[in-house]
């Protein structure tokens, strides 16, 4: 499933960001670093994503990579805890050595890849699916 929502991804970022090939975007880019996103490419990335997968990210999501409300028990003083580390790991196995305590939100933000947009894109569906087969 996420290789497919990667690809789906890839894909939509094209417009996005500029490019022409999807080869030329990989699920391992930073967003920021490699393929050169600013700040009004992540507003219609995330207008994007909701329109494609039906989804809402918000920013504070992406930094932390929680969409369950926790993101705020993950930094102290904006500043990444251990807890937070544990659970960041847990949630981006790729990501295992790279994020380290004490990192703040806008340099996590430095640190979004194709890959962990696709994860996130994949937890929010299957909380959605979730949601939706629960019988009240």
């Amino acid at each position: 499933m996420i290789a497919d929502i990667e690809l789906q991804l890839r894909e939509h970022l094209l417009d996005v960001l500029g490019y022409e090939e999807v080869d030329e975007i990989s699920p391992a880019d930073l967003l920021i670093d490699d393929l050169g996103a600013e700040s009004l490419d992540f507003v219609e990335a995330l207008w994007m994503i909701e329109e494609k997968f039906g989804v809402v990210l918000k920013a504070d999501e992406l930094a932390s990579g929680q969409f369950d409300g926790s993101a705020q028990e993950l930094f102290h003083e904006d500043k990444l805890t251990l807890d937070g580390v544990a659970a960041l790991e847990k949630q981006y196995p790729h990501r295992v050595g790279k994020i380290t305590p004490g990192l703040t939100k806008a340099e996590m933000m430095r640190m979004i890849t194709v890959r962990d947009l696709a994860v996130l894109i994949a937890a929010k569906l299957d909380e959605k699916a979730g949601a939706e087969h629960r019988v009240p």
